[in-house]
């Protein structure tokens, strides 16, 4: 199977990821040893290779769609618990209802990963 994106790029990808540590780009490349720009050309060029793989959340939208979405807290509710103001709050979760972003329970989004998942990979990324 061939892959869409190099091992590196998964690397960086992984670390990047908010399912996976959130890091910023900045530790990023502090962890990796190369320069800034480096991880910014990685993440450019995967964008353009597996567009899928994209949007990736920071670690503050994270935080905030799983307070609301796991636990099921309101913006108020979530405000006072990370020291925002509900305003900040209600607009995190207006940008996250971008269609391409996963929310767990909202229409028209791609299911969870399962098992039997595996059988139906076209790509590897």
């Amino acid at each position: 199977m061939k892959r869409l994106i190099t091992e590196r790029q998964e690397q960086i990808y992984r670390m990047r990821h908010h399912d996976f540590g959130g890091m910023s780009t900045k530790e990023v490349a502090a962890e990796l040893g190369i320069i800034i720009q480096a991880v910014n050309e990685h993440m450019h060029k995967m964008r353009k290779k597996a567009p899928q793989l994209f949007p990736i959340l920071t670690k503050r939208q994270a935080e905030i769609l799983n307070l609301h979405s796991q636990l099921g807290l309101s913006p108020k509710e979530i405000g006072l618990r990370l020291g925002i103001s509900d305003i900040t709050v209600r607009g995190t979760l207006h940008k996250l209802q971008h269609p391409n972003i996963f929310v767990p329970g909202k229409k028209g989004t791609s299911a969870e990963y399962e098992t039997w998942m595996d059988f139906a990979v076209k790509q590897k990324f």
